[in-house]
């Protein structure tokens, strides 16, 4: 389906930006997100297909425009299942560009049909973030188990019951990110 959007695929792509970070709808920003990865790896197939070049489409600028926003999302939201989504478009979006490059018999990736440039600043401050997010899912982890192991009114086991399932939420996007770096 990816490489039939064509025409339509940047304005699409420039249509998400503001509903990655609308204040007033997790589910918005939730589907923003997962849809942002999704139309930037069609928008390669479509560049793949000829249907577009990547001078055109300008990948790189959508490619850096797309990150920064779905970073900005992730640093402020409030909600889990919305952070989950933004961890894994950010994956998603990271992956594609590897995923572009011609496999080799070896298994590793040559140069891809589009190869968006990374300057320096830009690395770093991807690197910073993902590490600062880490650290935040860490913090957030532990202020759960702080706060459930406080509670008098819970018995052992509804402790550890609600324990378990908030600490495996922050797990979740723990690995998401993580993953970013593998």
């Amino acid at each position: 389906l990816g490489s039939l959007l064509g025409d339509y695929i940047l304005p699409t792509i420039e249509s998400l930006y503001a509903l990655t970070v609308e204040k007033h709808s997790t589910d918005i920003r939730y589907s923003a997100a997962l849809s942002l990865s999704k139309l930037f790896s069609a928008l390669l197939e479509v560049i793949r297909s000829g249907r577009l070049s990547a001078t055109t489409a300008n990948v790189s600028e959508i490619f850096h425009k797309s990150l920064l926003y779905l970073m900005e999302a992730l640093k402020n939201e409030p909600d889990h299942a919305a952070r989950f989504a933004q961890a894994e478009a950010i994956r998603d979006l990271l992956d594609a560009v590897y995923l572009s490059g011609v496999e080799e018999v070896d298994g590793n990736r040559k140069q891809g049909y589009v190869i968006p440039t990374f300057p320096e600043t830009l690395t770093k401050q991807i690197v910073s973030f993902l590490l600062m997010e880490c650290a935040e899912c860490l913090i957030r982890r532990n202020k759960v188990q702080e706060s459930i192991a406080g509670n008098e009114a819970l018995d052992q086991e509804d402790k550890l019951q609600q324990q378990e399932e908030r600490v495996e939420e922050e797990d979740e996007v723990l690995t998401v990110l993580i993953d970013i770096f593998g």
